[in-house]
């Protein structure tokens, strides 16, 4: 770490609100939710500082740069003290936590602040969750792998402020930084890569102060973290707000619904369409909404396509794609008998050096009738002929097994990896862990993926509704089913929506993977990659408009 004076203090502040829904996770959960949302000591939902400055540190990437202003600990930290090391140090830039802006502009920090703003965050209280169920690739849900997370829907506002200790040669990170809160990869809570915590920026004011001039000095010292004081003369971000898309790629596509389609279809058994009773709609989700100087919301919920289900459908589809141009069929019973003569190979092998044992064991019996029935001379003569064609045969056959034992071993890994790559699918798949990212427990591994999908939101306006019938027929009486008599309530719009994707340009480096990716892609804009439920029906399918 330099030994610099750092007589200059960077401020911003920033307000944002968010485009889709945060999941600021806390780690509990109750009777109604499996994942709640971080709320303060009031209950209101808020971002800790540590979130936000982490996503700032992934994004300026690793480097002495990013450690001078995030510090770093010992690089060779142990459990032992002699493994520790003094060369660590402490962080620079200073992040607070992200309040929400409630009635008039108002972040709530204090207790006093909460008191006046109450009645007015009434909604922000209210427990909102989102369902999410994992599908194999046989299009069934996999084993415990249902579950609900609560949600903080978009249009929620928070405050937050960095501060930095520096000198002028920060400037350069300091206006890096500032492009990094604007940029499109700057995303906040858990379930990024799902679409959530997207976020705009609403207001962004920074400030540098140059301790060696006594005013600002003053200035320094007079200085408050409250968040309900404006900072003095403080200017309206207006740097660069691309830089931090720096390897990142936007593959934003447009999409028009052919025909009518059904998202997380929810059982609904006691609303009415039309004066009748419907089992299953469209999925749907309010917004917050600040019209009235407070947040609140909506009235009229917006129709959804979770990023979920297009992430899902394209992680399949890749796969797909991956084991085609790797031809890598799930026919591979010629690799399986393989395996099995290979072991055959080796069970033989052993019988053959079993021999060689009972032929060794039966050559000792001769030298011990030897040393017990003969003369010395003999003994001597026949001993040394006899140790010495036992050793060079024990020898060069135990050289041949190992050899040989070594090649066939070789050779059977080899086919047992192409029998698993063969079969692999959903996280197996090399090029779904490269671009959506994996757990693997059983090795204590994983990694976070390189896509992050958008969620889109319709408004009720611009969609028309559409109810389907069904019923199962009794294949034996020719009638309807018993209790199988139910309908859904689809939906459809006319206007096309834009379909927001920022790729990792280091995912697409592999062809393969570059190649899967974008014939997925294709699909899904030709009308081949159906979406949401109901696929089998004929629902979902979405097609890139003509012009």
């Amino acid at each position: 770490m330099s030994e610099l004076i750092y007589n200059i203090r960077y401020i911003a502040r920033v307000d944002m609100e968010t485009t889709t829904p945060l999941t600021t996770r806390s780690g509990e959960k109750n009777w109604v939710s499996d994942q709640l949302i971080y709320r303060d000591a009031f209950g209101l939902p808020g971002i800790l500082g540590t979130s936000i400055t982490g996503i700032l540190r992934s994004l300026c990437g690793e480097g002495d740069a990013t450690d001078e202003i995030f510090g770093r600990t010992g690089r060779n930290d142990g459990l032992r003290d002699d493994d520790l090391s003094d060369d660590g140090f402490g962080a620079r830039l200073m992040v607070s936590n992200a309040y929400l802006i409630g009635k008039d502009n108002e972040v709530v920090q204090t207790v006093e602040e909460y008191m006046r703003q109450r009645d007015y965050l009434s909604d922000m209280t209210v427990i909102m969750e989102r369902d999410h169920v994992r599908i194999n690739h046989k299009g069934i849900a996999e084993d415990k792998a249902k579950y609900d997370e609560e949600i903080l829907p978009a249009g929620a506002r928070f405050r937050f402020e960095l501060s930095l200790q520096g000198n002028s040669e920060d400037d350069i990170f300091w206006n890096k930084l500032m492009a990094l809160i604007n940029s499109q990869a700057f995303v906040l809570g858990g379930g990024t890569r799902n679409g959530k915590g997207q976020v705009n920026i609403l207001k962004q004011y920074t400030k540098v102060l140059d301790l060696r001039n006594s005013g600002e000095l003053e200035e320094w010292l007079q200085y408050t973290p409250n968040l309900n004081q404006g900072l003095k003369n403080a200017k309206d971000y207006e740097g660069n707000k691309e830089i931090a898309l720096e390897g990142w790629v936007n593959q934003n596509i447009q999409l028009k619904a052919r025909d009518f389609f059904i998202t997380a279809g929810i059982d609904i058994p006691k609303q009415d369409y039309e004066g009748r009773p419907i089992d299953k709609q469209y999925k749907t989700e309010k917004k917050f909404s600040y019209t009235e100087g407070y947040p609140k919301l909506k009235e009229e919920p917006f129709v959804l396509l979770p990023s979920t289900s297009v992430k899902g459908a394209l992680s399949h589809r890749v796969a797909y794609h991956y084991n085609m141009k790797a031809e890598i069929f799930a026919d591979q019973k010629g690799i399986l008998n393989r395996i099995q003569e290979h072991k055959k190979k080796f069970q033989e092998d052993i019988d053959q050096w079993k021999e060689e044992m009972k032929k060794t064991i039966t050559q000792e019996r001769d030298i011990t009738n030897l040393l017990t029935n003969g003369t010395s001379t003999e003994i001597s003569t026949e001993a040394n002929r006899v140790f010495t064609a036992y050793s060079d045969e024990q020898s060069l056959a135990y050289q041949q097994f190992e050899a040989k034992k070594g090649e066939l071993q070789k050779e059977l890994n080899s086919l047992k990896k192409k029998l698993n790559e063969a079969i692999s699918v959903g996280e197996d798949n090399p090029a779904v862990r490269q671009l959506f990212g994996f757990t693997d427990e059983e090795n204590n591994a994983s990694a976070r993926g390189n896509v992050i999908i958008q969620d889109v939101y319709l408004s009720k306006n611009e969609v028309e509704e559409k109810l389907f019938n069904h019923v199962k027929i009794d294949r034996f009486t020719g009638g309807a089913f018993n209790g199988a008599l139910f309908n859904e309530v689809t939906v459809t719009t006319e206007k096309p929506f834009e379909l927001k994707i920022l790729v990792k340009e280091e995912a697409l480096k592999d062809f393969l993977v570059r190649e899967a990716w974008e014939a997925a892609l294709t699909d899904l804009k030709e009308g081949r990659l159906p979406l949401g439920g109901g696929t089998m029906k004929g629902h979902g399918v979405f097609e890139e408009p003509k012009n």
